[in-house]
């Protein structure tokens, strides 16, 4: 079941990210930071989701959670399993996904 929720939460990464560079409706809901986009992720409802589009001249650095900070055991339950997934963009993802 859980290889099943990251093959679905895979596909939706992939088909928001072909759709993003393809629709400029999608990169404008984004920019607004509506994420209805990515609805497939299977996310835990307490989990707030942003996305960013790194450019050639931004560059982000993601800080893992303050120590101490926790989720309960069914959000972690469903977002273990990580994998590292590049996609071609240059930029390595690594997660949940």
């Amino acid at each position: 079941m859980k290889q099943e929720l990251l093959n679905e939460s895979y596909k939706a990464l992939h088909q928001f990210y072909q759709r993003y560079h393809a629709d400029e409706e999608v990169r404008e809901r984004v920019s607004r930071g509506d994420t209805s986009d990515l609805n497939g992720l299977n996310l835990p409802p307490e989990m707030e989701l942003r996305v960013l589009e790194q450019t050639a001249d931004t560059y982000y650095f993601p800080l893992p959670p303050p120590p101490g900070a926790v989720l309960s055991d069914e959000s972690l339950e469903s977002i273990s399993g990580g994998v590292m997934h590049t996609g071609g963009t240059g930029c390595a993802c690594i997660g949940w996904w």
